[in-house]
């Protein structure tokens, strides 16, 4: 309703039009994961209980973008990785709305409706659209009342940044002081000490292999593998397999034509009189005057422009924007409707005073041609067949699971929309592949029957319209075991010599660094000597800046370790190449601002290094509040 509103005003919303809106902003939860309402608190931040509903939306969620991010060829991290990151997130959120909230920030219900109207996924063409946002909306099955509260706590979170961000500042010296830090330039020379050169050829003492194995059981043990047969029934899929003709879609868009239509509008002006301005009695009287004078035949639109305390519409003789029945408040819908064009109703008291409405016209309904929304009736008709499928053979394949407990090539043919019976394996428990990103499988595998009888699985909604049936392929069952000694000894002996070599390499690297800071001339050696004795050579490394990426990371940060003199030397380790370096720096060229960026004192402090200060504040709140996390109701819903 707000964003019905909103689109007409383009740019002019009148705090009237904010309270015509009736929006019931009351945040509900994934609700289907619980019987009987229930659905407690998992994060406590503060005063502020976080529930598990919500908590399990967002995992969801995160969990949907890390699967995108990494594609099918990806390795997903384990769900406790994702768990860690959502419940950081949420801590987070919180700490900033209850700070928000202390400080007394607002986002009303006009700057909500610009936001909304401003986002590019609402838009078509660079304007709003406000069918494909409530499309996009229903699509992802989240009310309009929810998606707008969130959107306003993302506002407020927002503003609390900002303000934050920009009472941050520098002044103009010292930013021109950080700005030649950021561009000043430095060359060097570098030799690479790579650990191969410095592995032990007679390896390593049987005795100390022998000793790491023992001290290190746990990191020599196997993983858990199984591999598995499922059905699996998915709405999406049965969805994409429908198909449906044009008589099938004119005939749900002919029984559905109030899917399709637009309500029927109504184009009001009105006057407001606003208490707050006259008081209350003085705003009565001239609420009554204006009323007599219109009455008396004077014209509205004039009355509207002398008298009217809405500034965003008495200019355009109080004209509103078309309105539905159910953008008004219930008091003012039914006198209002009531009224016939050209008429003009009494003074109607409202949240915003007093005030007076004449009907400019009615726009009848109107129904979208077919052709016009033939795509979203398509795709509306084949939703509603699949859900209708889908409930029917998850009902049947609930049954056939235990009727065919051994065999779900017989539950498969009988059930109409599996084609087959899937297999995969081997799976290691410890990751999140093919059935295994959903944790209640991860439990069901683990059931006697199913373990230790193969067979099938009672058949799990793992979301909705979802479900799977598995079962253990049998003899194909892995149990972690601990890897014998005979079996880990080359493992364990690579990594032995690798830690001598470094260790090795890194002596090597102190007693060159000395030699090479010797202040006596008849000690005193040079890169170049260094690596005549290594047969290699010195390696160059062109003028750089502490944030180039062209470069090898770790020597250029170790580049910049360096006080500004040429010809000082540091160390670096670069895990990459398996190898240390010696750094030398050869040039310095110190970071120049353009005449026209740089500061005088006269001028205002510049603002900068927000993010850092928003941080530190961050930290601030965290370190005032009192944070619970209940990760036994967490477990609890996992092995549901």
């Amino acid at each position: 309703m707000l964003l019905k509103i909103r689109e007409v005003t383009a740019g002019k919303f009148s705090y009237f039009i904010v309270g015509l809106i009736s929006v019931p902003f009351a945040l509900w939860g994934v609700n289907y994961y619980f019987q009987g309402g229930f659905d407690p608190a998992v994060i406590e931040v503060g005063s502020s209980e976080i529930p598990l509903s919500q908590f399990i939306e967002r995992f969801n969620q995160r969990k949907r973008e890390v699967e995108a991010a990494v594609g099918s060829s990806g390795q997903m991290p384990p769900d406790e990785t994702i768990d860690r990151e959502v419940v950081g997130s949420l801590v987070r959120e919180a700490l900033l709305i209850q700070e928000a909230d202390r400080r007394n920030y607002r986002v009303s219900d006009a700057v909500l409706a610009r936001e909304i109207m401003n986002f590019p996924d609402f838009m078509t063409d660079g304007r709003f659209d406000g069918e494909l946002y409530r499309n996009l909306l229903g699509a992802r099955r989240q009310s309009q009342a929810v998606f707008e509260e969130s959107f306003r706590e993302q506002l407020r979170r927002a503003q609390l940044r900002r303000a934050i961000e920009t009472s941050s500042f520098t002044l103009p010296h010292e930013r021109e002081l950080f700005d030649r830090f950021l561009l000043e330039e430095r060359s060097a020379r570098y030799l690479r000490f790579p650990i191969e050169n410095y592995i032990e050829p007679d390896g390593v003492e049987d005795e100390r292999v022998r000793t790491y194995y023992d001290e290190n059981l746990k990191r020599f043990v196997t993983p858990e593998l199984f591999s598995l047969k499922y059905i699996e029934l998915n709405v999406e899929d049965i969805a994409a397999g429908i198909e449906v003709d044009e008589g099938e879609l004119l005939a749900y868009y002919d029984d559905n034509r109030d899917l399709f239509a637009t309500p029927e509008r109504r184009i009001f002006s009105h006057i407001l009189v606003d208490p707050d301005r006259h008081g209350q009695n003085a705003a009565g009287r001239r609420a009554r005057e204006v009323h007599e004078e219109l009455e008396q035949g004077e014209d509205f639109a004039e009355l509207a422009k002398l008298y009217s305390d809405d500034s965003l519409t008495a200019d355009q003789g109080g004209e509103l924007p078309p309105l539905v029945y159910e953008d008004l408040e219930e008091h003012l819908a039914a006198p209002l409707f009531a009224l016939r064009e050209g008429e003009f109703s009494e003074p109607l008291e409202s949240d915003f005073g007093l005030q007076i409405f004449k009907l400019i016209a009615i726009e009848s309904s109107a129904r979208q041609a077919f052709g016009e929304v033939r795509d979203v009736v398509s795709e509306q008709f084949r939703r509603e067949q699949a859900e209708a499928i889908y409930n029917e053979e998850a009902s049947r394949l609930e049954i056939l699971a235990y009727e065919y407990p051994q065999g779900l090539e017989q539950v498969a043919k009988s059930l109409e929309t599996v084609d087959e019976v899937k297999s995969v394996g081997p799976l290691d428990m410890g990751g999140n592949e093919g059935p295994f990103r959903y944790p209640r499988i991860k439990a069901a595998v683990y059931e006697e029957r199913v373990l230790n009888e193969y067979a099938n699985s009672e058949m799990i909604e793992v979301e909705p319209g979802h479900a799977l049936v598995v079962r253990v392929d049998e003899g194909a069952y892995q149990p972690s075991r601990q890897r014998s000694f005979e079996e880990v000894k080359g493992e364990i002996s690579e990594t032995l010599l690798k830690e001598d070599a470094w260790l090795a390499a890194s002596a090597a690297v102190g007693e060159a660094l000395g030699q090479l800071q010797e202040q006596s001339a008849t000690q005193r050696v040079t890169l170049n000597e260094l690596a005549r004795q290594q047969s290699t050579v010195v390696r160059t490394l062109d003028f750089v800046r502490r944030n180039d990426g062209s470069a090898t990371p770790q020597i250029v940060r170790a580049l910049f370790r360096i006080p500004e003199t040429v010809g000082g030397y540091t160390r670096a380790r670069i895990g990459t190449d398996e190898s240390y370096a010696i750094v030398e720096m050869t040039g310095v060229r110190l970071g120049e601002t353009p005449l026209e960026e740089a500061g005088t004192e006269e001028e205002e402090p510049q603002l900068h290094l927000g993010t850092s200060e928003f941080n530190m504040v961050l930290i601030g709140f965290l370190q005032r509040t009192s944070v619970e996390v209940n990760a036994e109701e967490i477990e609890k819903y996992r092995s549901r």
